[in-house]
C-alpha cells in the first residue's frame, strides 16, 4: 500500500467518524436573551458600585485591625524578651546567692566542728 492510498483511507475513516458525531451531537439552538432596559442596567451598576464601596470599606477596617493586632503582637514579643532577660538575670543572681549561702554554711559547719573539737579536747 502506498502512502497516498493510506492517506485516503485515513481520510475516509475520519469522515465516517465525524458523520457518526453528527448523530450524537445535534446543533444547539441559541435563544436570544431579552436585553434588560437601560434603567435596569444603571440600577444594577449603581448597586454593584455601592456593594464594591462597602466591601472596600470592610477591607480597610480589616487591614486596620490586622495592623493593630500585629503591633500588639510585637509589643507582647518585646515584653516576653524583656521578661526572659530579667528571668535570666534573676537566675544568675539566685545561683550566686545559693553559692554564697553554701559557702557560709560550710564555714559555719567548719567553725562549729572546730568548737566541738576544742570542747572535746578540753574534756579529755
Amino acid at each position: 500500500m502506498d502512502l497516498h492510498q493510506l492517506y485516503l483511507d485515513r481520510l475516509r475513516q475520519r469522515d465516517r467518524i465525524e458523520g457518526n458525531f453528527c448523530y450524537l451531537f445535534e446543533a444547539a439552538v441559541v435563544l436570544e436573551t431579552a436585553q434588560p432596559p437601560q434603567d435596569s442596567r444603571d440600577l444594577v451598576a449603581k448597586s454593584l458600585r455601592e456593594e464594591l464601596h462597602a466591601h472596600e470599606q470592610e477591607i480597610h477596617k480589616l487591614k486596620d485591625i490586622v495592623h493593630l493586632r500585629s503591633k500588639d503582637a510585637e509589643k507582647l514579643n518585646d515584653e516576653i524578651i524583656s521578661l526572659n532577660i530579667e528571668n535570666s538575670l534573676l537566675q544568675d543572681k539566685l545561683t550566686a546567692l545559693q553559692a554564697e549561702y553554701d559557702k557560709l554554711i560550710q564555714r559555719w559547719l567548719a567553725k562549729a566542728q572546730s568548737e566541738a573539737d576544742a570542747m572535746n579536747q578540753g574534756l579529755a
